[in-house]
């Protein structure tokens, strides 16, 4: 026997469908969906992922972008389902060597004279907010011809669930927790009181878990002190 080398799995949106219909029993092992629960299992799973994020779980992941420069220009808009701009690590590059470039704040960046100075870039301004909704980075100086790119780490949506064959764009973590939300959704729709009570506490708890896998873990204990108590007989 062999120990397979594989570590990154990451289910599907059909595999979390059918694994939730399961759980309902309305889908027996070694079967698959019909059409239609297909099609409201998808819609379930969007609108259940979507509502994530009224308990504070942020739907954003965090990648490295790499940006053709044009020398002369200074505004760069990033894609359109970027939500922020790490300010951290960014550099420009001329090819052959990355230079770090620092953050500006918006006033640092509004009251520099010369905005059209070509150069190394050394510094860059995120606009965030505007009428479309575009994260755009300022670069100062504006690139010359000599240096060719620009890399940031840029914070971005999480991809929705279009098709039943795409691997869910979710920490792998969150699976189960997934799972079990699809299947207390569908148990509302059978109306199977009791599997969908037992399916929205598994789904609770897996969450909470997947959530708390987030949060620092330390040997601190924190105890509230209530002052001074008087014991004694009355």
């Amino acid at each position: 026997m062999t120990i397979s080398s594989s570590y990154s799995f990451t289910a599907s949106s059909q595999s979390i469908i059918r694994m939730g219909l399961q759980f309902v029993g309305v889908l027996t092992a070694g079967s698959e969906p019909d059409a239609g629960q297909m099609t409201m299992g998808l819609d379930l799973l969007n609108v259940g992922i979507k509502a994530l994020q009224n308990e504070g779980i942020e739907l954003e992941a965090m990648e490295r972008v790499t940006t053709a420069l044009v020398a002369g220009q200074a505004p760069y808009t990033l894609a359109a389902d970027t939500l922020d701009v790490d300010p951290r690590g960014a550099y420009a590059s001329n090819g052959s060597v990355d230079l770090q470039m620092l953050p500006i704040s918006r006033a640092q960046y509004m009251i520099l004279s010369q905005k059209s100075t070509q150069s190394q870039p050394t510094q860059f301004y995120v606009e965030k907010g505007t009428i479309n909704q575009s994260v755009t980075v300022y670069l100062y100086p504006v690139p010359d011809s000599t240096w060719t790119s620009f890399t940031v780490a840029r914070v971005r949506l999480l991809r929705d669930a279009t098709t039943l064959s795409d691997t869910l764009d979710f920490p792998a973590k969150y699976m189960r927790t997934l799972a079990y939300m699809v299947g207390a959704d569908f148990a509302l729709h059978y109306g199977l009181g009791a599997k969908q009570d037992a399916l929205r506490g598994l789904y609770e708890t897996e969450k909470r878990r997947a959530i708390g896998d987030d949060q620092e873990h330390g040997p601190v204990v924190f105890r509230p002190s209530y002052g001074i108590r008087f014991g004694g007989r009355y």
